[in-house]
C-alpha cells in the first residue's frame, strides 16, 4: 500500500515541463499523422454526403463540412454504374489470386527455408528482385500473351513449362551423394532439362507470331483477353515473388528441432510441414495474405489493359472510367465509389493488424 502511495506521490510531482514535453513529442506529432492519415477519408466522407449540383462545386461552400448530408451519390453511384458488379468481379479477382500466390508463396518459402540444395539464397534473391520489377515493364509482353494465345494452348504451355523445366531443375539440385540410387535417370538428367528448356521456349516463342497463333483452329476456343481469368493469372507474377520472400524470413524464425522431431516420429515432410511448421506460421501467412489482397483489390495497370468491357471491369478502373468523362469529373459519386471500394481493405487491415505487423517483422529480422 505505500508503494502504491510512493509511485502516486511521484506522478503527481511531475514538473510541468514533462507534461510539455509530452504534448510537443507525443500528442501534436500524433495529431498530425491522424490527419495526414485520416484526411483523405474524412474529406471523400464529406464530398460524397453532399449535393452534386449545390454543394460540390460550389467555391463559397465550405470545403470540410456537409451541411444538409444525403446519399443522392450513393444512390447515382448504383443506379448510374454497375459497381455492384465490379465490387463482385473485384472480390472474385482478389480472392483468387491471393490463394494461388499464397500457395505457391507457402511452399517455396518452406522450400528455400528448410531444403538444403546449392543456390537456395540466390533463388531466394532472384525471387524477390522479380517483384521489383514494374508493372509498366510487364503488361505488354503479358497482354501479347493474354490476348493471342488461345486457352488451350496458353494451359498446356504454362503446366508443361513448369513441370518440364521445374521438375528437373530441383531434382539437380539434390547433392549428388543422393542421387546414387537414382539409377540412369541421374546422368540423364542435364539432357532432360535441356530438352524441356528448349520446347518450353519453342513454345512461349508462338507469342511472337500473333497473327498466326490468332488464326489456329483450337475447336472453337477463345483467348483470355476481357476475362477475369487474365488477371486471376497475372498477378501472381507480382505476387508470388514478396510472399515467397516474407515467407522464407517467416520459417526461418521457427526452430528446425520441433519439425526434425515430427520427422523423428515418423511424420513425412509434407506431415511436417501441414502439422508444425504452418501453424507455428500463421502470423506470417495472414500479413502475406492482407498484402497480396490488398494489391490485388488495388491494382489498375493489368485490370485497364486487360479488361475492355464495362462488366468485366474491376473497382479501380470502373469508378475512374465511368465517372472522369474527358474533363467533366463527378466529384460526389466518385468519392462515394473511392470510399466504398476502400472499405473491403481497410476492414481486413483492421482484424488482422497485430498478426501483420509480427509478421513483417519476423521477415525482416530474419529474411
Amino acid at each position: 500500500m505505500a508503494a502504491a502511495t510512493a509511485v502516486i506521490t511521484t506522478r503527481n510531482k511531475r514538473p510541468a515541463r514533462y507534461y510539455l514535453n509530452r504534448v510537443f513529442t507525443l500528442w501534436i506529432p500524433l495529431a498530425f499523422f491522424l490527419v495526414f492519415t485520416l484526411g483523405p477519408f474524412y474529406y471523400m466522407l464529406v464530398i460524397s454526403l453532399k449535393d452534386q449540383q449545390l454543394e460540390v462545386n460550389d467555391p463559397s461552400v465550405f470545403p470540410f463540412w456537409v451541411f444538409h448530408p444525403n446519399l443522392n451519390q450513393y444512390i447515382d453511384l448504383f443506379a448510374r454504374t454497375q459497381f455492384p458488379h465490379w465490387a463482385l468481379n473485384t472480390t472474385i479477382v482478389a480472392t483468387l489470386s491471393t490463394v494461388v500466390s499464397l500457395t505457391f508463396g507457402t511452399l517455396a518459402g518452406y522450400a528455400l527455408a528448410r531444403l538444403r540444395f546449392r543456390g537456395a539464397s540466390l533463388l531466394g534473391i532472384i525471387s524477390f528482385v522479380t517483384y521489383l520489377v514494374p508493372q509498366t515493364l510487364l503488361f505488354i509482353p503479358l497482354n501479347i500473351v493474354i490476348t493471342r494465345l488461345p486457352v488451350p494452348l496458353f494451359l498446356v504451355t504454362v503446366i508443361f513449362s513448369t513441370l518440364a523445366v521445374g521438375l528437373p531443375l530441383i531434382m539437380l539440385l539434390v547433392p549428388p551423394e543422393k542421387r546414387v540410387n537414382w539409377g540412369p535417370l541421374a546422368s540423364w538428367l542435364p539432357a532432360i532439362l535441356l530438352f524441356g528448356i528448349g520446347v518450353s521456349l519453342g513454345l512461349w516463342g508462338l507469342t511472337a507470331k500473333g497473327a498466326a497463333i490468332s488464326e489456329i483452329d483450337m475447336g472453337g476456343a477463345t483467348n483470355l483477353s476481357n476475362t477475369l481469368w487474365a488477371l486471376i493469372l497475372t498477378y501472381p507474377t507480382f505476387l508470388v515473388p514478396f510472399c515467397t520472400w516474407l515467407l522464407t524470413g517467416y520459417f526461418q524464425s521457427i526452430p528446425r528441432e520441433l519439425e526434425e522431431s515430427a520427422l523423428i516420429d515418423g511424420a513425412s515432410r509434407v506431415q511436417a510441414m501441414l502439422r508444425i511448421v504452418v501453424p507455428l506460421a500463421l502470423p506470417g501467412i495472414l500479413s502475406a495474405f492482407i498484402f497480396a489482397f490488398t494489391l490485388s483489390w488495388n491494382e489498375y495497370i493489368y485490370a485497364l489493359v486487360f479488361l475492355t468491357s464495362t462488366g468485366n471491369r474491376t473497382i479501380p478502373v470502373g469508378v475512374v472510367n465511368e465517372l472522369i468523362r474527358g474533363d467533366v469529373y463527378f466529384w460526389g459519386t466518385l468519392m462515394a465509389g473511392a470510399l466504398l471500394g476502400s472499405v473491403p481493405v481497410a476492414v481486413v487491415y483492421s482484424l488482422f493488424v497485430d498478426n501483420y505487423v509480427s509478421g513483417l517483422t519476423a521477415g525482416a529480422v530474419k529474411g
